[in-house]
């Protein structure tokens, strides 16, 4: 029982970590925005701050060279960590109204910070698990990542509308600055002073010709996650302004049945990874996202009550947990270890591409067409998903493209 405590202890902690820092730059900033009353253009270009998980692939071969060779993967996340508590202090000082783009600038500080650490923390799991262990270790990690995403979520919102935003962030800053310092007590890895820098550029965009050389591996990564992104994004403004639900009622959505729901997807997940293949289990998330996204239209046109829109949240939740931890697992098992973090920079780069135009493209959709409109957008992104995965499975089986 110790020896599994001390196993995946240090991936959940860096999970937890990393669900806690992802929503600041995206749907926390958006509730921010959409709060302070400004207008569903400027709340839709919050979506291209994800450009650094689709730039990050050109900075991570130093990045992934430094923390092997320079310093080890731990000093790297602590100083990053606590790197990002300095920004989430600032953002409380800055207004959405008098200072938009100074607040944009610094979002996308924090999302390239993030971007690059979440890639780390991916390599450094790799190294600390044994492969027989990927699958419980992912469902663990995963399970303790939507934790950290719902401390901050529904966390942030329900400080946010009891005791207002400065506070909130200020909360946040504290909070990082803690987790920073446990970070460093984590086990760290020998530096490979055997590694050149020449080499391990070369190595990397070898990895990246291989890569892209696969147009069917190229379309499944580009699209699996979008309809998750799509819904994902401008969920809390479908809840404030078409809704009226308040800031305390999405922080009880997120804080409860979201956590509660991300539990489930975790249990869940893990056993179905016994019983079926990953592939499969991705095939029916893209289904369910597809059935949730059309119940979302529904409630554009009808009104429901704040239970029914808990368990969709809820609901929304579980498959996210569900669909999250199977992707990462097919994924890491495609991964180069001596480029860990530069691979993991390729794989969420290429599925960051539509979600980097899913702001502006939404907020049109939206005033010209309405929610239905939107909504019923996401049921076909996921049904286009699920086909691509369905033609790369039938075409390209696992077992021949098992290493890339």
């Amino acid at each position: 029982m110790n020896k599994s405590i001390t196993m995946f202890y240090p991936a959940s902690l860096l999970a937890f970590i990393s669900g806690f820092c992802l929503l600041f730059p995206s749907l926390i900033l958006t509730a921010y925005m959409s709060d302070q009353g400004l207008s569903l253009q400027k709340v839709g270009w919050v979506s291209f701050l994800t450009l650094p998980y689709l730039c990050s692939f050109v900075w991570m071969p130093w990045i992934d060279y430094f923390s092997q060779a320079v310093l080890s993967r731990v000093k790297v996340l602590a100083l990053g960590f606590f790197t990002l508590a300095l920004c989430m202090s600032k953002f409380g000082d800055l207004s959405p109204l008098n200072s938009y783009r100074a607040l944009m600038c610094l979002g996308f500080l924090v999302a390239m910070i993030a971007a690059t650490l979440d890639h780390i923390i991916e390599a450094y799991r790799l190294a600390m698990l044994p492969p027989q262990f990927y699958k419980q270790g992912v469902s663990i990690s995963l399970v303790f990542f939507r934790l950290g995403v719902v401390a901050s979520g529904g966390g942030g919102l329900l400080l946010a509308a009891t005791y207002g935003w400065y506070v909130a962030y200020q909360t946040a800053a504290i909070i990082m600055t803690v987790l920073g310092m446990l970070v460093l007590m984590l086990p760290q890895e020998a530096t490979n002073t055997h590694c050149s820098l020449k080499s391990h550029q070369k190595s990397s965009w070898e990895f990246l010709l291989s890569v892209t050389r696969n147009t069917r591996f190229l379309s499944v990564l580009m699209t699996h996650r979008l309809s998750v992104f799509w819904l994902e994004l401008m969920l809390p403004v479908f809840l404030m302004r078409w809704m009226g639900l308040g800031l305390f009622d999405i922080g009880v959505l997120y804080k409860v049945y979201g956590m509660l729901g991300l539990i489930l997807g975790g249990v869940l997940v893990s056993v179905w990874m016994k019983e079926f293949k990953l592939i499969s289990i991705m095939q029916k998330g893209l289904f369910l996202q597809a059935v949730i996204c059309g119940i979302f239209a529904l409630f554009s046109y009808v009104k429901v009550s704040y239970l029914t829109i808990s368990l969709m949240v809820f609901f929304q939740c579980c498959l996210q947990g569900v669909f999250s931890t199977a992707a990462t697992v097919w994924l890491m098992e495609k991964t180069k270890p001596d480029v860990a973090a530069f691979s993991f920079s390729i794989w969420y780069g290429l599925s960051s591409v539509g979600r980097l135009f899913v702001g502006p493209v939404a907020a049109a959709l939206v005033e010209s067409y309405g929610w239905g409109s939107y909504m019923s957008t996401g049921v076909m992104l996921a049904l286009t998903s699920a086909y691509l995965l369905y033609r790369y499975s039938v075409f390209m089986p696992d077992a021949q493209y098992q290493q890339l």
